[in-house]
C-alpha cells in the first residue's frame, strides 16, 4: 500500500509540474498557469490509494497487540495436540525461515512476523503474507493489488506520454482523465486488499 501511494503521487506530481512548466514558458498566451483540468476521477483514485496506506497500518496495529497461540496447548480432555502435525505459528515460522523460536518471537510484534534488521528485507516481501502464520506463503490480495496498481500506473503514464507527444496548444494541458472503469476496478482491489489483511490467519 505504501509502494502504490508513492508511485501515483510520484507519477501525478511530477506530470503535473512539467505541465505547469510548459504553461509557465507560454504565459505570453496563457492568462492563468496554474488553471490545469485535473479530473474528479483523478482525485478518487489518489483517495483509494490514500485509504489503503491508511488502513493497513490500522490493522496491523490490531493484529500486534493480538498473542499467537502458545508452543504447546492442552485440549479440554487433557491430551496435548501433536505439535508435528499442528505447529503453534512461532514454531512453524521459525522453521520455515530458518531461525530459532526465541529469535522469530524477539522479531515479531503480535502475530505478525518481523525481521531481525531492515538489511533483512527482500521485495519479494510485498507478495507474502505478514503474519507467523502466512508469512511464507504468496499472499493473494496483496499479490492482486500490486498488478493492478502497476497496470494501472503503466496505463496512465503511456496516456501522459501520449498527450505530451500529440498536443500542439499548451493551453489545453492537463491531467488526463481516468475512466470509470479504471476506478472501479481499483476500489475493488483495494477493497479486497484490506479485506483479506483484516483477516487474522494466526491462532491466536
Amino acid at each position: 500500500s505504501r509502494l502504490q501511494i508513492v508511485c501515483w503521487t510520484v507519477l501525478v506530481i511530477s506530470a503535473y509540474l512539467v505541465i505547469l512548466f510548459i504553461r509557465f514558458l507560454n504565459a505570453a498566451t496563457i492568462t492563468d498557469p496554474f488553471n490545469i483540468t485535473i479530473d474528479w476521477h483523478l482525485w478518487a483514485l489518489l483517495g483509494l490509494s490514500a485509504s489503503s496506506a491508511v488502513g493497513a497500518p490500522v490493522i496491523a496495529s490490531a493484529k500486534a497487540a493480538k498473542e499467537p497461540a502458545p508452543l504447546q496447548q492442552i485440549t479440554a480432555d487433557g491430551p496435548r495436540i501433536d505439535t508435528s502435525r499442528y505447529p503453534a505459528p512461532v514454531t512453524k515460522a521459525a522453521a520455515a525461515f530458518s531461525r530459532t523460536e526465541a529469535e522469530v518471537a524477539a522479531t515479531g510484534s503480535g502475530v505478525l512476523y518481523g525481521k531481525a534488521a531492515p538489511a533483512d528485507a527482500r521485495f519479494t516481501d510485498i507478495f507474502q503474507g505478514d503474519e507467523l502464520n502466512n508469512a511464507m506463503y504468496v499472499d493473494v490480495h496483496k499479490t492482486q493489488m500490486f498488478l493492478f496498481t502497476v497496470i494501472a500506473i503503466v496505463g496512465y503514464g503511456a496516456l501522459i506520454l501520449n498527450m505530451f507527444l500529440t498536443t500542439t496548444n499548451p493551453a489545453s494541458l492537463g491531467l488526463p482523465a481516468v475512466s470509470d472503469g479504471l476506478v472501479a476496478i481499483l476500489a475493488v482491489s483495494q477493497a479486497t486488499f484490506l479485506a483479506g489483511t483484516g483477516v487474522t490467519n494466526t491462532p491466536t
